[in-house]
């Protein structure tokens, strides 16, 4: 991994771009980010997306998550391969979870799915299933029976 990142800050990044799976347990954020997202080509175009951003929603915050998220696949050796898009019709109810704010795009996201459920979490825990029982409980459920909680939202 040492001898990636020394390659990486020398200005090849191709060492975090593994042929299969996850070469180190925490890349799975960048190769995420940079494979999913279109992302600005350099610098000065992700500073004129920030301003615009600021302009039309200067209290959502979403610029230094944009920035931070997007500066390092700058120069990202693969082209985006999965590009947002609408979900596919047809799909069961799926189970969503999220902590405070981010519960509210998993619901933006499953209100495309019919019958589909969000836990949501009042509080910290970006990963909910190791640091909550109640959404774990929920999650074990939809995993091992199919079965979802009877309300379109719970909290936990």
């Amino acid at each position: 991994m040492a001898r990636d990142i020394r390659a990486a800050v020398a200005g090849d990044a191709s060492g975090f771009v593994p042929e299969r799976g996850l070469r180190y347990p925490d890349q799975s954020t960048g190769v995420t980010e940079c494979l999913d997202w279109p992302r600005p080509s350099g610098r000065a175009e992700l500073e004129s997306l920030v301003a615009r951003l600021r302009k039309v929603a200067p209290d959502a915050g979403a610029a230094n998550t944009l920035a931070t998220g997007s500066l390092g696949c700058v120069g990202w050796p693969v082209p985006v391969t999965n590009p947002p898009a609408p979900l596919p019709k047809g799909l069961p109810p799926m189970l969503g979870a999220g902590a405070w704010g981010e519960s509210d795009a998993v619901q933006r996201v499953l209100a495309q799915v019919p019958g589909s459920v969000t836990v949501r979490h009042e509080g910290p825990g970006h990963t909910l299933y190791g640091v909550n029982a109640c959404a774990r409980a929920h999650i074990n459920r939809y995993f091992t029976d199919g079965a979802l909680p009877t309300a379109a939202t719970v909290t936990c």
